[in-house]
């Protein structure tokens, strides 16, 4: 598509004002998180003008500040999905199924978003069965940012308490704190050979997976 100087499309489904929005990795999907508490996902269709309601997502208590998608190999996706399993041996993705969510097909992949919100909460979803799959609780302020790391093993999420917290995704716990500043705007995760370096304002570290 060529680049353009005006609006194609207008997404008017929240009530309140938008804080952040994100499109995922092929650009078929937007996410957007707002003061309504509520996440909503679009999916694209032939042309850049069609974008029609894919998911509402209701899990937060209190204003929905970030999103993130979750961009990995399938098998990476489903091991998040599945975690531990339940009382009966049985993996959430495998509830999902007998549900109706795909119980005729066994090779399902969710499509996974992440969203932090001022209840001091991230919320991780399948948008493809419009379930919430888990929740990750630790921060002790808003959660401002999220970003996944590259390989999927963990998410990093900065927050008002002011701290960066590693989350250990598919064993559903905070791996690590990382506390340094009086105040974090902003967290960007970037693959470096065989690293991955987190930026933060005005100091650099490294998680190395």
């Amino acid at each position: 598509m060529p680049f353009c100087r005006y609006c194609v499309k207008t997404l008017s489904e929240h009530r309140e004002w938008i804080r952040c929005v994100r499109p995922n990795a092929d650009g078929s999907l937007l996410a957007s998180c707002s003061n309504d508490k509520e996440v909503r996902v679009w999916s694209q269709g032939t042309s850049p003008r069609e974008w029609k309601p894919q998911a509402v997502l209701h899990g937060h208590e209190h204003v929905v500040e970030c999103v993130a998608w979750l961009n990995t190999s399938p098998q990476n996706v489903k091991l998040i999905a599945e975690g531990n399993k339940t009382e009966n041996g049985e993996s959430q993705l495998q509830v999902q199924q007998m549900n109706g969510v795909d119980d005729a097909n066994s090779d399902y992949v969710p499509i996974i978003l992440a969203s932090g919100a001022r209840d001091r909460q991230i919320c991780i979803w399948d948008v493809k069965a419009s379930t919430l799959l888990f929740v990750l609780a630790g921060h002790d302020n808003w959660v401002r940012q999220l970003v996944f790391h590259p390989h999927g093993k963990y998410l990093l999420s900065a927050s008002d308490d002011k701290t960066v917290r590693v989350w250990d995704l598919k064993n559903r716990r905070c791996y690590k704190t990382l506390e340094a500043h009086s105040h974090f705007m902003f967290t960007e995760l970037r693959p470096m050979q065989s690293q991955a370096v987190l930026i933060k304002p005005s100091e650099f570290g490294s998680v190395v997976e």
